[in-house]
């Protein structure tokens, strides 16, 4: 009988420990579960925030592109204004020496024929 008493706790001792392991067991599954389930979820986040960074980087490479463009128009643009401005200024210095000689001419300082012949060969040197 007292073998009877002592087999009683120790089988239950024995079913606790199996308990307590099948638990332990169970727990290790069910963490690595939901380690893979968190593991699929930060994968797909990372996947959606990669394709958003790659979205924004696109469309900055777009933007940058195009302000370039219009810097570069606008630097055109300028250019050919300031063409222009040379152009005229080179038209508006022509008109003070040809207005610069006929007063000269009117006035006596400069001989007619002389200033003819001077035009004559400046335009025939360009």
């Amino acid at each position: 009988m007292e073998y009877q008493a002592l087999i009683q706790p120790v089988i239950s001792i024995i079913l606790a420990i199996i308990s307590g392991l099948l638990s332990y067991v169970a727990s290790k599954a069910n963490n690595k579960a939901e380690i893979e389930k968190q593991a699929k979820e930060h994968s797909h986040t990372v996947e959606k925030l990669e394709k958003e960074f790659h979205h924004q980087i696109d469309t900055l490479k777009q933007q940058h592109a195009l302000d370039l463009e219009k810097i570069k128009q606008a630097h055109e643009l300028r250019l050919q204004e300031l063409e222009k401005v040379s152009q005229l200024d080179t038209e508006t210095d022509k008109a003070m020496k040809i207005n610069d000689i006929i007063y000269k001419t009117i006035t006596g300082e400069v001989d007619l024929d002389k200033a003819l012949k001077l035009a004559d060969k400046a335009n025939n040197h360009k």
